[in-house]
């Protein structure tokens, strides 16, 4: 090559390697015809519309990426359009991203990743996505799934750990799943529903109850947020699970049952653990087969797919066509927290429909009114100027801004301790006022 520079573009779900994983690369996400994987060549690479990367907003040597030890070193070669990390534009200098930084080139996104395996056993129409933890987690549920141990899946809230139980019970083979919430339960409801009662076990309890152990008996039983149990009913989850016996309220008999249970919390199940506030022997016993459920913001690459499954779903019982979202707009979602994950995504969906109409354009604005930001909440500390705890000072007008930047020699990283705020927000600013600083490479 003339450039000297290594490039291989590849369909996103092409198997790698064992060489490939681990090794950062690139992945384009948007627009779908560019859909692909980019690996970062020994010597470089060139990323551009002659170089792997072929769509009209991209130059023909738009950046390159060079390793960096466990970062790539990023740099814009004199783009038409210009490049944009982590929301901030680049300018003569190279910088450093890691893996999840994502990167805006005219109208094109793309996320740094390592490349890892994938599991063909696992329905990726069930569990979708490229991004490295989703990979990672397909794997480990097509190890752990056609096993007899029972399964502990760990993940915040949102995140899609019932998707996941439901393909673990598909690749076992048994027979019905059935799911059960375990949060906001008296402890007597909750012994009620999973293990039955005899009809007079209790005040109200006028016929008697088979209990979901017994329905599932065959199959998988889900247990979504099992760290709320009580500790009674957990003690008593215990001995179902090392015995297979269920003993309905009332009941001095026992009856025999076969079920897989598939249990669900936040990450910091460990935690209550040793705090004393969910049974040791319980949680030894529920995460002999663990698996992590990656939050959104671990799998930045794989929102703009999301983006257009919810919507799809929303489309099936509001027909009408899709949104249509600017490159500013998708890559703010990318960079957004998502404290609810694909609960809060799905939120977000369906409120943009709502608001704008069927086939609208989404712009950052109109995440902005929605309540989706890409910057992080702001702080708890008091404020500098003895203000409210927890405020920052509003969006600057254009004159406030330029006076400021001038004051710290234009400096966008003095700028932004000022005003409170990510770098990239005053990067927007600056863009919208027609400003410039020395931090953008003038």
């Amino acid at each position: 090559m003339s450039d000297g520079l290594d490039r291989t573009m590849t369909s996103p779900g092409a198997a790698r390697g064992a060489s490939a994983r681990h090794s950062l690369g690139l992945r384009a996400v948007h627009p779908p015809e560019v859909e692909g994987w980019l690996e970062v060549g020994v010597g470089g690479t060139v990323v551009g519309r002659a170089h792997g990367l072929a769509h009209p907003t991209v130059s023909r040597r738009h950046l390159s990426l060079r390793a960096a030890g466990l970062v790539l070193e990023v740099r814009d070669e004199g783009s038409h359009n210009g490049t944009w990390l982590n929301g901030a534009k680049l300018g003569a200098e190279a910088m450093l991203a890691g893996a999840g930084s994502v990167l805006r080139m005219g109208d094109v996104l793309a996320v740094i990743e390592t490349r890892e395996d994938d599991d063909d056993a696992v329905d990726r129409d069930a569990l979708p996505g490229d991004a490295p933890t989703m990979r990672a987690l397909r794997r480990m549920l097509g190890r752990i799934a056609p096993g007899p141990a029972h399964v502990l899946l760990l993940g915040e809230t949102g995140s899609g750990k019932e998707l996941a139980a439901r393909e673990v019970h598909r690749l076992s083979g048994r027979g019905e799943l059935v799911a059960f919430n375990c949060a906001g339960l008296t402890p007597q409801l909750a012994d009620s529903q999973l293990f039955g009662h005899l009809r007079g076990a209790f005040t109200g309890a006028d016929q008697a109850r088979e209990g979901l152990f017994r329905r599932a008996d065959g199959g998988t039983l889900f247990l979504d947020e099992v760290a709320e149990l009580a500790p009674e009913v957990q003690a008593k989850l215990l001995r179902v699970l090392e015995t297979g016996e269920v003993q309905p309220l009332g009941s001095d008999a026992v009856v025999r049952t076969d079920v897989r249970v598939v249990a669900a919390t936040h990450p910091d199940l460990p935690t209550r653990v040793r705090e004393g506030r969910f049974r040791r022997d319980l949680y030894a016993r529920l995460s002999l087969a663990t698996a992590q459920v990656p939050p959104l913001r671990d799998r930045r690459g794989d929102i703009p797919g999301w983006i257009g499954i919810l919507e799809a779903g929303w489309r099936a019982k509001d027909p009408g066509p899709p949104l249509a979202w600017t490159p500013e707009a998708l890559e703010a979602a990318m960079l957004a927290p998502w404290e609810d994950n694909l609960r809060g995504l799905d939120r977000a969906v369906y409120q943009l429909r709502a608001q704008l109409g069927a086939g609208a354009t989404v712009t950052r604005d109109a995440l902005e009114a929605i309540g989706v930001t890409d910057t992080e909440e702001p702080s708890a500390a008091p404020p500098r100027d003895g203000g409210p705890r927890g405020t920052r000072p509003a969006k600057p007008s254009k004159d406030e801004l330029a006076r400021v930047l001038s004051e710290n020699g234009g400096s966008v990283r003095a700028t932004a301790k000022h005003f409170e705020r990510d770098r990239r927000q005053i990067y927007r600013w600056m863009e919208a006022y027609g400003l410039r600083g020395e931090d953008e490479g003038t």
